[in-house]
């Protein structure tokens, strides 16, 4: 089985842990479950692109620090 070929189905998606870890390994996802707090740790860590956000965090660990005199 190739994962970019490939779907992974996790049918009770629960905490997402399982499907994450499918994710890195490069299938595409489809994701289920009864409860909404399922379908919101889905869209965050299933939907979202990570490295947007990375970049974001690098960038601003390069800004000059600012100092204030009390």
């Amino acid at each position: 089985m190739v994962p970019a070929k490939s779907t992974f189905l996790d049918a009770f998606s629960g905490s997402t842990v399982v499907s994450r870890y499918a994710k890195q390994l490069g299938f595409a996802v489809t994701a289920n479950d009864w409860e909404p707090y399922a379908e919101a740790l889905a869209q965050c860590f299933l939907e979202l692109r990570q490295r947007p956000f990375r970049n974001v965090f690098l960038l601003a660990s390069a800004l000059p620090s600012i100092q204030k005199s009390v």
